[in-house]
C-alpha cells in the first residue's frame, strides 16, 4: 500500500495568478484538472504541461473541505 504524501501551501505571492485564482496559505493541493499531485515537484511538472494563459482547475483541501479553484496559468 502506498502512502499519499501531501503538501501545504505556505504562502501565495500578492498579485500572482495563484492569488487571483483564490489559492491561500494553508491550502493542501490535491490535483490539477483531475490529475492528482502529491509533491511540489509533481505539481510543477503538471503545471509545466500547460501553456501560459491556459485555464485550469486546481483541487485543494481547505479547512477540511474540498474546494475547486479556477485560474489561468501565469508565465
Amino acid at each position: 500500500m502506498h502512502s499519499r504524501q501531501i503538501f501545504v501551501v505556505w504562502s501565495v505571492a500578492s498579485g500572482s495568478p495563484a492569488e487571483k485564482a483564490g489559492l491561500k496559505a494553508g491550502d493542501v493541493v490535491l490535483g490539477v484538472d483531475g490529475r492528482a499531485v502529491s509533491s511540489p515537484r509533481q505539481l510543477l511538472r503538471v503545471l509545466g504541461s500547460y501553456e501560459p494563459g491556459e485555464p485550469l482547475k486546481l483541487e485543494v483541501m481547505r479547512q477540511k473541505k474540498r474546494v475547486t479553484l479556477k485560474g489561468t496559468l501565469g508565465r
